[in-house]
C-alpha cells in the first residue's frame, strides 16, 4: 500500500520542486524542475530532514528533473554515503533524459532503478 503525503508542503524555488512522500517503510523524494547550483539547497534540505528522521530506506526520483548538475549529483552521492554509514540505502528511481545523461557520464547508471 502507498501513503503519499507532503512533509512539509514542497518547497518551490527558481524552477525546483521537492516532494517528500512515504511507500511503505520507504521515503520517497521527487525532484520537479531544474536540480543546480541555484536550486541546490532545495535538494539539500530535503535530503537533510530524510535523513535526520533515521527511519527506512530512501528512493530520490528523478522522472521530473528536467536539469540535473554536477553539484546537486554530489549532494544526493553525499546523502548517500551518510545513509549508507547508518545502514540505510539510497536508491535514484527512474532518470530523466538529463539526468540520466549525468550519471552516465560518471558511470553512476548502476546506482538508478528504471521504474
Amino acid at each position: 500500500m502507498s501513503v503519499a503525503m507532503q512533509v512539509p508542503p514542497p518547497p518551490s524555488v527558481a524552477g525546483l520542486a521537492a516532494t517528500v512522500s512515504t511507500d511503505g517503510e520507504v521515503t520517497v523524494v521527487a525532484l520537479r524542475g531544474e536540480a543546480d547550483r541555484a536550486t541546490l539547497h532545495i535538494v539539500r534540505d530535503a535530503l537533510a530532514d530524510v535523513i535526520a528522521d533515521g527511519v527506512g530506506d530512501v528512493v530520490v526520483d528523478l522522472a521530473q528533473t528536467e536539469f540535473m548538475d554536477t553539484a546537486a549529483l554530489r549532494t544526493v552521492l553525499s546523502a548517500r554515503e551518510t545513509l549508507e554509514g547508518a545502514g540505510r540505502h539510497l536508491t535514484l528511481r527512474s532518470p530523466s533524459r538529463s539526468a540520466g545523461r549525468l550519471l552516465g557520464v560518471f558511470g553512476l547508471g548502476h546506482l538508478a532503478d528504471p521504474q
